[in-house]
Order: structure tokens, then sequence, then C-alpha cells
């Protein structure tokens, strides 16, 4: 029999949606968001929009390209109110690309907690698509659902959803990974650091991998990497829950760098002993098809369940439970359908002291249940045959997938056999449901519990596979979308193509190429009006191309005026203006447009490359401590029409020369939290800024910091620096934005590059903005002077290191503050120190501005409740004003009465300036339809149901949906069983009745029970039934092999193992010879002999 390789797709993928969902307890599921803000996402504005988020807002990203990827950190919701990032539901996705050349991973997700993503795409570059990333990093509690993530398979180590850090009750649901270098990768590959505790994955599609499809790895303690014990980590007995997952390998990547052969699924790793060691894995419900790697399916160790799976492998073993790490210890594989041309379910090396149960499986296989020598492996109540058997008990295991035509379901009276003891597995999730979520008995072995026609997943109807890959044409499925912009600004169009890769591209400009376009996307930085028109893209392979619909491009005239951002002195004798937006070469350069006070001359004026920053020397030098106004005129933009800076426009700066600490009073314009931790002392052959001491106060704050007078919002800090500890985790900082001693940035530098991270200290709590990524080099082990620089320009926060920018982040929640140096609890050398920038005394006397989330005006009908939609604020001074400090005034909402209602909202800033007071409308409108549809009820289980006099009687349930209220609790469906009289043969009701939340009662349903007697005369013969081929060919000389037989009774079962059998088979002569087969049942009935012929042929 062969099974061809085929790729598995959306029907496929249909069942991982419709199966029937069970709860796994509250360490897994969370419920929606009680209260929160909904903030609206783009790729400009992703960075500032993330950094908002606290328990129960929502972030609802809008379609496009996210070129950076996503990184989050510090951010916690809680089990009632998670915070959720989310896509479109439909229509155009969120596409996040990652950053191959600092290899920064799509999503990063750092010491966060009860997190939802949802309906995004992360496409395929060379990165991991989702990381936790950072060993000393905690994520708990998250939840990843309906992600696509593509083509992240440049090498096995290239993975689609990683932890990297440790990590516990994560939920990975109704996601597509498809062509990952490996698809998911929780936990740590040598189980020595970043455990992975607990965790739900389930109906998800992973395909196409180049290793792993998954490989689970938790560890062999519940400790970080110094044995300290991880604050919050569970140390109680945990489940890790994997089902209704699809796992195939069916077309691994050939061209790819591959580690070795990898099994689709490997779970491994608990620890040995303590907290953790009786944690399970519970593995169900799950499809594995195809290794085309010489390795199995399925490969496990530590405690495992693993039931009411399909295993398909035309190229190898299907289930090998066997030490990797560990060591294989309790282990349950029961009910699962197997078909494998090497070992079906092995078992091999496991702990003795331990139980290992092989029970209830269907499995043909080269090698159905090889264990190993001296176990004390249980084999029971399986059906095994050989791999080429398989056809002669199940539908079409041949098929082809790529048809559709692959069905394992069994075929009538094949896999039936006596009700087998399910005592020892009645502890697992979904233990008595089948496959198909249908309930089970015991009597059907394999993964199914019916026979016939499968009504439940049946490949034939939900397996719609790509089937075999073969070159395709490029085709356009998202179009470029046409803009609108003002001149100046930027515009993006993209596409989004199928088809075999390389693809190429090629942008057109009214119909004319555009040179260097070979991109899915194409970008025009600071338009003008000649940059109107279409523009359009060709994608082209091998195969042939496509042409995208021209988008047009229209570009508004600019009415507005340059402005200045901000004034700055570079040295004694250069003084740097900046612009709102780029300004003409000519009008920017002429001299006689600035004007200085205090008698400084304008000498020349230079634009630099950016368009928007000019250049100016000045004589005479400017004097230290000095504050200047500087004034400009005549200064034009790049408009069509150009747009003139007419009346006087200025900026005050204030000059201070570079810190040497030279000179009678080296250190008069600092202010040291602690004077006694500071001095001035010679090094390295000069004068230097010495901290000496430091402690951090807890929180993770700055230890020890020394501030300059005079507070920036842009700036510009140099200097040289270096660590005097030599100790691990030696550090130094940068402190800016500094409003008081629980509010400030700090720029930590450490010899540990795992601790180099930007940091904002917000109310006494830190939290991260960015960290350092990981190179190879020492950093700051040298103890040697280094060059560091920190810059702010709005909300932009840049870090450099020897002239390389090493963090990066957006953030404005403290818009103008003192600038210092200092260290968490280290000592370190400063010198020349030098701060570039606008010192702001002006007071603030700007409100901050108050914007609404959702809908105004609000509608509710009348009797539901009324939901809070938020709203922000922000200020000039205070950036993002706190969510909590506004104050909501919805008291004058009734939802009871139709009528037309007013919600006010007010926040003040920090300098006491009132915002001005935003309403929302609450309209409260009538019924439209009243609910007078009934619900509808339906039966689980059989009906008629037939029992045996003196049995116990099992209610098989029931479910009810209603076309308002949806899925009826089934608890609220009132079952009468009263009438069944289980000691008394007969036929009795059993009675459904539920209504819905509108009082509308259902019809009633009724179950019949048919209580049977016991029938003890038995009069019927068993009845044998050859496997495997009559006539059997074999050649002359060789081995003859009995291919066997079945025999079943009505009363006894499985009589096979009772067969009695007369070989007279002679393979050193040709001829025709009879193998005979009989059989008798316990009341001595003796079945109808059988017999097979055998053809000895040369």
């Amino acid at each position: 029999m062969s099974i061809t390789r085929g790729r598995i797709l959306q029907r496929c993928y249909r069942k991982l949606f419709i199966i029937g969902l069970s709860l796994v307890g509250a360490a897994f599921i969370t419920g929606g968001p009680a209260y929160g803000v909904v903030y609206s996402g783009n790729p400009q504005n992703l960075k500032s929009q993330l950094e908002k988020l606290e328990a129960g807002d929502t972030l609802l990203l809008e379609a496009g390209v996210y070129k950076f990827g996503l990184s989050i950190a510090d951010r916690h919701g809680d089990a009632d109110n998670p915070i959720i990032i989310t896509g479109p539901e439909t229509g155009d996705p969120a596409i996040f690309l990652g950053d191959t050349e600092v290899r920064r991973n799509t999503i990063q997700i750092r010491r966060s907690s009860y997190l939802t993503f949802r309906h995004l795409k992360i496409d395929g570059l060379d990165v991991d698509g989702i990381d936790a990333v950072n060993s000393t990093g905690i994520t708990h509690h998250i939840t990843l659902e309906h992600l696509e993530i593509v083509r992240h398979g440049g090498g096995q180590l290239t993975v689609g959803i990683a932890t990297r850090g440790p990590a516990w009750d994560w939920v990975i649901r109704n996601c597509k990974i498809i062509g990952a270098g490996t698809g998911m990768y929780l936990g740590d590959s040598r189980g020595t650091r970043w455990p992975f505790v607990g965790g739900l994955i389930e109906h998800n599609l992973i395909v196409d991998t180049v290793g792993y499809n998954v490989q689970f790895k938790h560890t062999i303690s519940r400790t970080d990497v110094n044995g300290n014990v991880i604050p919050g980590m569970p140390q109680e007995k945990r489940k890790t829950i994997i089902r209704h997952n699809v796992f195939s390998k069916a077309n691994q990547p050939t061209d790819s760098i591959v580690v070795g052969p990898r099994p689709n699924l490997l779970v491994g790793h608990f620890p040995l002993s303590g907290p953790g060691s009786d944690d399970v894995y519970e593995i169900y419900g799950n499809f594995f098809y195809e290794n085309t790697t010489d390795e199995p399916l399925f490969q496990g160790e530590g405690n495992i369940a693993l039931y009411d799976n399909v295993f398909v492998n035309s190229s190898g073993d299907a289930v090998n439970i066997q030490p990797h790490n560990d060591v294989p210890r309790n282990i349950n594989v029961f009910h699962n359908t197997v078909v494998a041309t090497g070992n079906g379910i092995g078992v091999w090396g496991a702990d003795i002291n331990f139980a290992q149960r092989v029970a209830g499986n269907a499995i043909f296989a080269g090698k159905p249940t090889p264990v190993s020598a001296n176990s004390k492996v249980v084999l029971r109540d399986n059906v095994t045959a050989a791999y080429a058997a398989a056809s002669d008990y199940l539908m079409n295991p041949g098929g082809s997938l790529d048809l559709g035509e692959l069905d394992l379901f069994p075929l009538v009276g094949k896999l039936l056999a006596d009700s087998m003891d399910m005592t020892a597995f009645q502890g697992f999730s979904d233990w008595d449901l089948d496959f198909n979520q249908d309930t089970r008995n015991g009597t059907y072995r394999g993964a199914y519990a019916s026979e016939g026609s499968n009504t439940g997943w049946g490949l034939a109807i939900d397996f719609k596979p790509r089937g075999e890959v073969v070159p395709q044409a490029p085709s356009i499925t998202n179009q470029p979308e046409p803009l609108t912009v003002t001149e100046g600004e930027d515009a993006s169009f993209s596409v989004a193509s199928a088809g075999s890769r390389p693809l190429t591209y090629q942008w057109y400009f009214n119909g004319v190429e555009i040179s260097e376009t070979n991109s899915a996307s194409y970008m025009l930085t600071a338009v003008s009006v000649a940059d109107a028109g279409t523009y359009g893209c060709i994608v082209t392979n091998d195969q042939g191309s496509d042409s995208c619909v021209d988008a047009t491009l229209i570009v508004s005239a600019d009415a507005l005026a340059p402005t200045l951002v901000t004034a700055s002195a570079t040295s004694a004798t250069g003084v740097d203006i900046l612009f709102s937006e780029a300004v003409s070469a000519a009008s920017a350069e002429t001299s006689a447009n600035y004007q200085l006070d205090l008698g400084i001359n304008i000498d020349t004026a230079s634009l630099n490359a950016d368009e928007r920053t000019v250049s100016l020397t000045v004589t005479p030098a400017l004097t230290e401590d000095s504050t200047y106004e500087v004034s400009v005129s005549n200064v034009q933009d790049r408009a069509q029409t150009p747009n003139t800076i007419v009346n006087l426009s200025s900026k005050t700066f204030t000059y201070r020369t570079i810190y040497t600490f030279e000179g009678v009073n080296p250190t008069g314009d600092w202010t040291p939290l602690n004077p006694g931790n500071w001095e001035v002392k010679a090094d390295a052959g000069d004068m230097a800024y010495y901290i000496n001491s430091s402690s951090s106060p807890g929180n993770s704050l700055l230890g020890e910091y020394s501030l300059l007078p005079g507070s920036y919002g842009d700036f510009t800090l140099t200097a040289q620096a270096r660590l005097d500890a030599t100790g691990a985790n030696a550090d130094y900082a940068v402190v800016f934005g500094f409003q008081n001693a629980d509010n400030y940035y700090y720029a930590l530098f450490n010899n540990n590059q795992a601790f180099i991270e930007l940091f904002k200290v917000f109310e006494g709590t830190r939290t991260a903005l960015d960290l350092v990524d990981p190179v190879d080099t020492d950093w700051l082990n040298d103890n040697a002077y280094h060059a560091i620089k920190v810059s702010r320009e709005g909300s932009e926060i840049k870090v450099y290191f020897d002239d390389n920018l090493i963090m990066h982040a957006s953030d404005s929640t403290f818009g103008v503050g003192q600038v210092g140096i200092g260290s968490f609890n280290d000592s370190a050398y400063f010198d020349d120190v030098q701060v570039v920038g606008e010192v702001t005394t002006t007071p603030d006397t700007t409100p901050p501005m108050i914007t609404l989330t959702g809908n105004n005006p609000q509608t509710i009908t009348v009797g539901n409740t009324y939901i809070e939609l938020g709203a922000t604020a922000t200020d000039n001074v205070d950036g993002d004003i706190n969510p909590d400090n506004i104050t909501v005034d919805a008291s004058a909402v009734d939802t009871n009465t139709v009528g037309s209602y007013s919600v006010t909202y007010n926040v003040s800033d920090e300098a006491n300036n009132p915002a001005i007071e935003v309403t929302r409308t609450v309209n409260i409108t009538a019924v439209v339809n009243g609910d007078n549809v009934a619900p509808v009820i339906t039966l689980m289980g059989n009906n008629p149901q037939t029992i045996t006099v003196g049995n116990t009687y099992t209610e098989l349930g029931a479910t009810a949906t209603d076309n308002v209220d949806g899925d009826i609790n089934p608890d609220n469906i009132t079952v009468d069983a009263s009438a069944v009289d289980t000691n008394t043969v007969g036929s009795y009701s059993v009675t459904y009745n539920v209504s819905d939340e509108a009082n509308n009662p259902a019809i009633e349903v009724t179950r019949t029970v048919n209580i049977t007697a016991v029938v003890n005369d038995d009069n019927v013969a068993p009845v044998i039934t050859l496997m495997g081929n009559n006539p059997q060919a074999i050649t002359v000389g060789s081995a003859y092999t009995d291919l066997g037989a079945m025999a079943m009774d009505n009363i006894d079962g499985n009589l096979t193992t009772n067969i009695q059998t007369v070989n007279l088979v002679d393979t050193a002569n040709p001829g025709t010879y009879e193998v005979t087969y009989n059989v008798s049942d316990a009341a001595g009935n003796v079945a109808t002999e059988v017999v097979r012929t055998v053809n000895v042929i040369t």
C-alpha cells in the first residue's frame, strides 16, 4: 500500500475550529476585558500605543505592513482583564515583518503576562516569528489566537513560536504555521533553564517545517539559571494539553539548513524530582501526517497520555516513546489509529518503577508494538496487523490526501471488540470522547468510536489539501491601496503575492519603470506634487507574471509654513536649527534669514542631509552658561507653491561647554543624589567625575545619580565613560527626563549584554523600553573608556555605544526633565560630558486634550448593560496621561428607559491645567424585534438507548441552541429519567426540556430507553475471517508466512487467539496447498472451517 504525500490546507484547518471544545480550567482560559481602553494602532504609532496598554486594554491594529515587528515588554493584564492586541478579523491583515539585519524577532514578548494576540499575519523572514525573549524575563498567561505564521524557515533554529525565558500557562489556538524552521519551540533544548510549565495548544495547523513541527522541552527544575525559585511560577502538578492540531512534514523543505532529522512532535524534560515531577502531557485528537526524514511522527518521554490521535506515515515510524534527555515514566497510549511502514507504537528505556500502558489502539505497521526487553509495558486490547493490511480494517488508508480520499475510519465490524477496562485512563481530559469528539463506550479500538460512515472528521470531506508542490505562476492577492497625502509626507504602496519563489517585483509610475524597485513595497519620502499619479507593480517568476491594479497617489498642496522645533549649540561657534519639515536649500542657506541676540553674528548657514536641520557658524564665540535667542524669517518649505516663515520665529538655547571636570570648581553645576558618593579624581592621565559606590533603593531603581541644572525636552548627551567595577553585571547609566526620584528614564550600560537596557521609571516602578541585541563582543569587559550618547527628539529615544545605535524606543511619558549620569549599584568614571539642547524653563499653561475611544454616539438596546468605552488624554508636557486619571461621569445614563443621555470626561495635567470637557452621547433604543423563537434540543448518543437488565442507566446528554442566546448551557436542560427502571425489562421514556432567556420553551424531546433481558442460550457459532490474500502466492524456496485470520463470536467476542491452524505447505516443491482454520466458542459451537489456498510457484 502506498500513501500519496500531500500538504494539508484550509479544509483540514476547518476541523480545528468545528470540533467540540472542552474547557481545561482557569489556568488556561481567561475572559474578555471587563474594563479598559480601546486603542487604534497602525505601523506609524504602534510603538507608542503598545506602551500605553494596561490591564483590560485592547489595541486594534489596522491592516497593513508593520516593517519592524512588534516588541512588547513589562505589560501585564490580569486573569479577568487581559491586554488584547488584535488585527482585523476579516479583510486585509495586519502583517508583521522581522528585522533580519539585527536578527530581531518579528514579535518579541518580554517580562509580560495576561496578553492576548489575535488575527495577525507574521510573514516569512529568516528570524523567529514570535519569541518570548530574555532568559531572565518571565512570560505567563500569553494567548495566541488566529495567527498566520508563514515561511520562517531558513533553518531549523528559525522558529515560528518560541519561549526563551521562564514561561507558564500559554494558550496557542487556531493558528497556522506554514514552513517554519521549527513550528513551536517551547522550553529549553538542554532542559537546564527556561522552564515552560503548563499550557494549551489546540486547533493549530503546523505543516512543512524544516525541523520539528513542535518541540516541547520543560526543565529539570523550576528555577532560573542560578537555581533560584522563579517568582510566581506554579509549583503544583500541571498539565500541558496538546489537542486537535495537525502536524505534517509531508512537504518538508529540502533546500534549507537542517540540523539532522527531527520528529513532527517531540515532548520531554520534566524534573526527575521535586515540583513538576508529576506534570503530564495530555496529547489527544491530533492528526499526524508523514515524516520523510526517518524520524517518527511523535517522540516523547516523561509522563505522557497519548490518545484518540490518528497517525499516518508511509516513510517510517509513528510513535516512539524513548529517552531523549530524560526517561519515559508514566506512559498511557490508548485509542490511537496508527498506519506506518516502520514502528507503530514503540516503548524503550522506560523507568520500570512507573506504569506504561499501550491499550485499545488500532495499529497497522511494519512493527506494530515493539518494546524493549525486560520492560514492564502492558500491551492489551490492541488490534495489530501489518502495514499492508490496513485497508482490511479502515475505509481508505491508502487514498490520496491530495484528492481528499484518505479516510482512517473503521470498516463495519473490523475494530469492534469486548468493552475494555478504562479505569486507568479516567483522569485524563476528554478520555471518554473519540477523535470526532463522539462519546466512546470502550468497544471500539483505535481513534474512532463508531464505524461505517464517518460523520465527523471525514477526510474526504474536510481534508482539502494543497497536494504535491508544483510550480505556480505568481498571483497578486492584495492590491496596492490608493493614497492621499500632503506634500512633504511619505507614501508607501505594497502588494502581497502567491506563487513559487523566488518572486521579482517591478514598480511603475504612470506606466514607466522605476529603477531598483525589486520589493513587494515601494516607498516615497517627502513627496512633491510631481509624484502624484498612478503606481503599479508586476510580479514575476519562472512560471509567468501578474500585474496589480494600479493605485493612485493624490498629493495635496502643503499650505502650512515650516516652524522651528529646536535650537541648540553644538560648539562655541556652532548652532543647529531643526525645522518641522524639509526646507529649500536656497532659503535655508541664506545667512541673512537668521538672527542671534547678544551681539552674535551669523557667518554661514548650511542645510544638512536630512533637509530639516540647518547648521550655523557664528562669531564671536558663545559664552558659557549664557542663554541666546535665535530668530528665523523667509525660510521656505519644498512645496510646489512654497510656504514661507514671514514673521520672525524664535527659539532659545543655553550654551554649555564640555564638562571636563578641570579647574577650580569642576562640579559646580552638578547636583548628586548623595554627594559623598561622588568625587573628581585623576584617571588615565586626566580628571574625571567618579562615582565611588551606589546601592539600588529597590524596585530596580538607580542607586545613585548626579543631575545638571535646567530641564531639557529634545537633547543629545555625549560622554566618555568607563567601568571601575570588574565584577559580573557591573554598570553605569545616563539619566534623562528626570522629574523626581520615582519618575525618569535611564539607559543602563552593563558588562553583561543581557542587562544593557533602556528603562522608564514611572511612579516608582521600572519597565523596559528596549534592550540591546546580543552581538559577539565583550562590550564593557575591557574597563576602557567608551563613547556613549543618548539623544531624544520628540518621543524618539536613541542610545549609542561607540557611535553604534544599540537601542531605540518611542515614549512620551516624560516630556521635559533634567539629565545626568549615575549607576545602578556600581562604580564608574565619566569625562567630557556635553549636553546639546534647549533648556526649557517656560511654565506649562497648555491644557491636555481628551480623545474618546469607541463610538460617539454610543447605541445600547433598552435593558442591556452600559459599557464604558473609555478615552485617552495627551499633554504637551506630561505626554500620555494615565487613563485612570480621567474622570468619567455616566450617572445620567438610564439603560431601562429609551432616550438620549450624556457621559462627560474631564482631566487635568500635572500643572493643573484642565482639559476642555468632552461629551459622549449615549442613545438607549427600543427593542426592534422581540425574541419569540424557541430553542432547539439535540440528543447526544443513541436513541433508542439499549441497556441490559440489572445494569446502571447512564445519561447520554443533549445540547440546545437558540437563535438569540446561541449555545445554551447544558446544565440548563431539564432531564427527566425518573421513569426508567433498569431492573425490569421494558421500554421507557426520558424527556428533555429547556427555555431560552426570553422564556420561549423548546419542543420537548424524548429518548427511548429499552431494558433488555439477558440472553443465556448460546447456539450461534463463531465466524472466522481470513486476513490477507486468498489464494496466497509464494516463490519456491522462500519461507512461508501465515497471513492469519480473525474469529468473532456473538457472546465470547474476539476468539482469534483460539484459532487452530493446520499448515501442509511445502515451499520446497511447486504446487497448490491448503491451510485450514478452526475454532469453537465457550458453548462448544464449532465455526465453519475456513481454508486458504497457497500456490508455491517457480
